[in-house]
């Protein structure tokens, strides 16, 4: 049989890209440990972004969505939702302080 354009699973490819961009992201957060600050949301941003490629690897590998898929994506969003507003909340705080103002 010859090999086709269409034979091509161009969503499982997608899904492999995206799980390393994530991945990777979780490297660069492990990086970052080397510099002082904020390092227990560091390593739980690296924990999460890891978690979260690992459900595009699933994703890719069951060639669907099923809700406990879904799920996953969702709690993982949602520790980065809460993450980048801790982070905002901390930055405001850092710089207030740094000015003088009360918190």
């Amino acid at each position: 049989m010859a090999w086709a354009w269409h034979d091509i699973d161009l969503a499982g490819i997608a899904n492999d890209i995206e799980a390393m961009l994530w991945l990777g992201i979780a490297v660069g957060f492990l990086v970052s440990l080397r510099k002082p600050g904020y390092r227990k949301s560091k390593w739980l941003a690296a924990a999460n972004f890891a978690v979260f490629g690992a459900s595009d690897i699933v994703e890719a590998w069951l060639n669907d969505w099923p809700l406990w898929v879904f799920g996953w994506k969702v709690a993982c969003v949602g520790v980065m939702f809460v993450q980048l507003m801790y982070y905002t909340w901390a930055e405001k705080r850092k710089k207030a302080a740094a000015r003088g103002a009360p918190p």
